[in-house]
This record gives C-alpha cells, structure tokens and sequence, in this order.
C-alpha cells in the first residue's frame, strides 16, 4: 500500500487531471485505516479527503462513494451516511465485488444479518471463493447467534485459505463460545505459528 501510494502521488504530480489516480490514493489511504491498521482513522480520513476534495466537484465515482462509506463507517462512525455512500457505489458499479463486503461488515455493526447475507450473496456471485467472503459470513454467522455454522465456515475457509491469520482468530473465538477451550487454544496456536496474511 505504501509504495501505491508513493506511485499515485506521483501520477497526480504528472498530471493532476488524471482522475482515477486521485480516487485510488483516496482508497489506499481507507485501505490503511480498515485493512492494516497503519492509519489512525482521524488521519486516514483527513488524507483521502484532502485528495477527494480536489475532484468530488465534478464527479463522483462508485470507486469515491465506496472509499467514502468506508470512510463513514470506519473512522466517522456516521452509519447512515456510509449505508447511503455503500448502496450508492453498488448501484453504479453491481460488479465490484469489494463493496459487497465491506457493507456486509456495515450491516452486520448495525443488526441487520439477513441483509448482510444477502450481499455476501451477491459477492459470492462474483466471486464463487474468496477469503473476504468467507472471513465476513463467518463473522455474520456468530453476530446473530448461528455458532455452529460460525463454526463450520471458519473451519472450511481455513482448509482453503490456511495463511489468514484473521481465520484462525475468529475459529478460536467461535470455539471459546462453546468452552472447547483446547480446540482454541490449538487453533490460535496454529494461527501464530504458520499464518502470515491478513485479508
């Protein structure tokens, strides 16, 4: 992300016209904030709106209405504002399976499981198997109180994606729910041991 950064800078400078380069330093700068953490949210926010802004006046983009839910919902908090932003970017861009998954995330925060189902749903379409979807369902799962399918889809994402460590926390987490406290342990043991990506 960082070097993507460096490279859109670097684009806007050679030709500050260049549209899409804006939209995607805004994104990578939300992209630190939700998906690495090496953004405080005030921060990442202050920086991709300070790119936006430059463009926001002639256009939007479903790329810009994404980045700004993500924004809303992950570092102002503003729920409603990032479901309007979420259901904007998905109407103009039904394709992009990413948007799917971070409103999921959204509706999931706000109670509303069946409907963070069915966008995971519409990801899936996309995208038959994907560790995003996966991670999310799973997360969804145990949100409304379906543990053992919780359960059962971490474990499967797991045979498919064995080096995401957020698998094997949220397996481990599930585990604790029904006191299976060895399993948990063994699994949270083997996220440290041979896990090496985040999704």
């Amino acid at each position: 992300f960082h070097n993507a950064e460096l490279l859109f800078q670097e684009a806007i400078k050679e030709d500050p016209k260049f549209r899409l380069a804006h939209s995607y330093l805004a994104n990578v700068y939300i992209s630190l904030i939700m998906l690495w953490g090496d953004l405080p949210p005030s921060t990442g926010a202050r920086k991709a709106m300070s790119v936006l802004s430059n463009v926001l006046q002639n256009d939007t983009l479903y790329i810009d209405f994404a980045t700004l839910g993500i924004m809303e919902f992950n570092a102002n908090k503003n729920y409603s504002k990032a479901d309007h932003y979420f259901k904007r970017a998905i109407a103009l861009n039904p394709g992009d399976e990413l948007t799917y998954y971070f409103y999921a995330n959204l509706l999931c925060i706000l109670g509303r499981t069946d409907e963070a189902l069915e966008q995971l749903d519409k990801a899936k379409t996309i995208n038959p198997v994907n560790t995003w979807e996966l991670t999310t369902r799973g997360e969804v799962y145990y949100a409304s109180g379906r543990y053992n399918e919780s359960i059962k889809v971490f474990e499967e994402a797991i045979q498919v994606f064995p080096n995401v460590t957020a698998l094997y926390d949220a397996l481990g987490r599930a585990y604790v729910f029904f006191f299976f406290y060895p399993d948990a342990i063994s699994t949270l043991t083997e996220g440290l041991t041979h896990s090496t990506i985040r999704p």
